[in-house]
């Protein structure tokens, strides 16, 4: 059985968003985007807890005069246990005759004014007309047919690890066997020792005394009231307790940090799972919402390999806002979804991201969270760029937008796959123009040559661009060159496509556009006397950072002005 496609309208944020599934899923996005409406769309489908208690603030722009519709497909394989599972508790529903590959699950929820509430129907069947569905029939009061089919397990961000061994605890049957029987009534025996012990205490027996005479007062009956240990009046499975110790009077939990609980949670977590499976009594659905949460990065990565790379979590729907974890997960389905316009949007991440990452991981998983990404070719423009934005209290993170490292290589690989996911993507490049061995009246222009590459539309010179080319003689002046490439008509075009070709290079052009504001920064300075440019070119990333120590509002300002991009990339920030 699969997973294979979802259809929401109308409700919380979605307006009407579709997309494919598969049984392993990772939904990521910016806080706020609503990946949590998106588990909790899947739960009131398959919940009854959450079916039956839809509210106004569940319809998309609170507008209860639409219908509230989310729809599952399903694809089956009848030689698989869930797929037969799941064909046998629809019997007559599926009026195909075994003939179709796909099962329907249809929620629609409409609003009673009258009532004050909703009104929630699901039906399934094998017909993709919502209209030839059947309704789903009724278990008791609050359940239908479907909860006989899943089981929804969710665990939210802050699943904790005691809480999770309650529930593996109920499992542990201690009198399966003579030998457990036997050591039962020894502990037992042993707990009354330490129960005489207890009792004799003076400050036991004072509140005993005192709570007897109070209960007394209460109801007139020659009873006492003792205060015993619970182990003895409950069994002694009932009040274990999950430790991790290091050595073997050192228990480490729970006094254990936030961490070491969270791996603690997964760990219970995974032997309920396994006590699922054997039971094989319903088809396991897990949702399970930023497993990141008071873990360390190194340890997120660790954690969506080892996770999640088993199957015992044979289906399951995971949010998270971590680039650690999406950049770990193979064999999954991404979905990127952002909130535009408050109206959620999903993008299903191509399956060449799998390959992409492997040479790239660290930039373009980060780059995946956000609505828009500047481009750059190193790190020291990105240093440049988020120095401007901090001296000017620019914050672009904060309003979706991401400054990426191309390190030279990943350029298109990066534009394509961040365009496919919706992301306004800008890209600003050096204007690199370089002369052939044999002298210089041939040149290639591998500067603007990049930015062709990306844009689909039609240039007046591609052809000049896509390899050395004769110039005239009087361009045979790089800098006179570097000039009429950055005037072309073939530039400003990339330009109004948010592809930027710098005048020069990012050295140069800083000075060009504000050498008043940079001589007085660097003044009284270690620079002062020093050739700014070749200074700044001589270890780019290191001097560059050094630079920002002293870059000035005013000097910020007017770089953000005049450096191709920038502008563009803040917009409305400013």
């Amino acid at each position: 059985m699969k997973f294979d496609k979802i259809e929401i309208e109308n409700y919380r944020n979605f307006e009407s968003v579709t997309t494919a599934l598969n049984n392993k899923n990772v939904v990521f996005g910016l806080n706020d985007s609503g990946k949590t409406n998106f588990l909790t769309a899947i739960r009131t489908v398959m919940d009854y807890r959450f079916r039956n208690n839809i509210s106004e603030n569940d319809f998309f722009e609170l507008n209860t005069q639409k219908v509230i519709r989310i729809k599952i497909r399903l694809k089956i394989d009848l030689d698989d246990e869930d797929s037969q599972h799941l064909v046998s508790e629809m019997k007559s529903a599926r009026t195909d005759k075994g003939e179709s590959e796909f099962v329907y699950v249809l929620l629609v929820s409409e609003w009673d004014d009258q009532n004050m509430m909703a009104n929630t129907e699901i039906f399934w069947g094998n017909d993709p007309d919502d209209g030839n569905l059947i309704q789903v029939p009724a278990v008791g009061l609050n359940r239908t047919q479907i909860d006989s089919v899943f089981d929804v397990v969710y665990l939210d961000s802050l699943t904790d690890g005691g809480k999770s061994f309650n529930t593996y605890r109920r499992g542990i049957d201690t009198s399966t066997s003579t030998g457990d029987e036997d050591l039962a009534k020894k502990i037992a025996e042993k707990f009354s020792d330490i129960n005489h012990l207890v009792a004799s205490a003076e400050a036991i027996k004072s509140a005993q005394h005192i709570l007897t005479d109070e209960y007394r007062n209460l109801r007139q009956e020659e009873a006492n009231v003792v205060i015993r240990s619970e182990q003895t009046m409950g069994g002694f499975t009932n009040n274990l307790a999950p430790y991790i110790s290091f050595g073997q009077d050192s228990p480490a939990y729970p006094a254990g940090g936030d961490g070491r609980k969270k791996i603690l949670a997964y760990a219970v977590q995974n032997a309920l799972v396994k006590q699922r499976q054997n039971q094989k009594s319903k088809i396991t659905v897990f949702l399970i919402e930023e497993p990141e949460n008071s873990l360390h990065k190194g340890i997120q990565k660790s954690l969506s390999r080892r996770l999640f790379a088993e199957d015992i979590y044979r289906y399951f729907f995971m949010t998270t806002h971590s680039s650690e974890i999406v950049s770990e997960m193979d064999r999954t389905m991404l979905i990127r979804i952002s909130d535009q316009r408050m109206m959620g949007t999903f993008y299903r991440v191509p399956n060449e991201f799998r390959v992409i990452r492997q040479g790239y991981n660290a930039p373009i998983a980060e780059a995946l969270f956000y609505d828009k990404v500047l481009i750059v070719e190193g790190p020291s423009e990105k240093l440049l760029i988020d120095a401007i934005g901090k001296s000017l209290d620019l914050f672009p993170e904060e309003n979706g937008k991401f400054v990426m490292i191309a390190f030279g290589i990943g350029l298109k690989i990066f534009f394509d796959l961040l365009s496919k996911l919706g992301i306004t993507v800008l890209v600003r490049t050096d204007n690199d123009v370089k002369p052939n061995e044999s002298g210089h009246t041939e040149y290639s222009f591998p500067g603007i040559k990049r930015l062709t590459e990306l844009y689909s539309g039609g240039l007046n010179y591609s052809t000049r661009w896509s390899g050395k080319n004769s110039m005239e003689q009087e361009c045979n002046e790089l800098e006179f060159l570097k000039r009429t490439v950055y005037e072309n008509e073939d530039t400003k075009t990339l330009a109004q496509n948010k592809l930027f070709l710098a005048k020069d290079d990012l050295e140069n052009d800083m000075w060009n556009v504000a050498q008043n504001e940079i001589e007085k920064d660097i003044k009284c300075s270690f620079l002062e006397g020093k050739d700014f440019v070749k200074w700044l070119q001589a270890k780019k990333s290191l001097h560059m950072l050094k630079y920002t120590m002293l870059l000035s509002r005013d000097t910020s300002q007017k770089l953000l002005d005049g450096l191709d991009g920038l502008e563009e990339f803040f917009g409305n920030d400013r």
